[in-house]
């Protein structure tokens, strides 16, 4: 178990670890998140494909916890001065 893992979850040793360069798509069916992930994979010259690694889906409610748990990451990058975020102009 890490130390950012909840106290009362499970850790499956199985479960499979997935990298991804980004959330390509996301999208909402009957009350689920559907996520779609990609990394990238350099073909000749330089030209980057992008390729689906995982398809996640998750229920509304889930979705929640994705957020809060992003932006507390979000928050820690940018206290550490790892990450800065700045505003997108319109």
């Amino acid at each position: 178990m890490t130390e950012e893992t909840a106290p009362h979850l499970i850790e499956l040793t199985q479960a499979p670890e997935i990298y991804a360069d980004e959330a390509a798509w996301v999208s909402t069916e009957n009350g689920v998140a559907k996520f779609v992930f990609v990394s990238n994979a350099y073909v000749s010259h330089g030209h980057v494909q992008k390729r689906v690694v995982l398809r996640l889906a998750v229920p509304l409610t889930g979705v929640i916890s994705l957020h809060n748990g992003a932006g507390s990451l979000i928050q820690k990058l940018e206290e550490n001065g790892i990450l800065t975020t700045e505003a997108r102009p319109n």
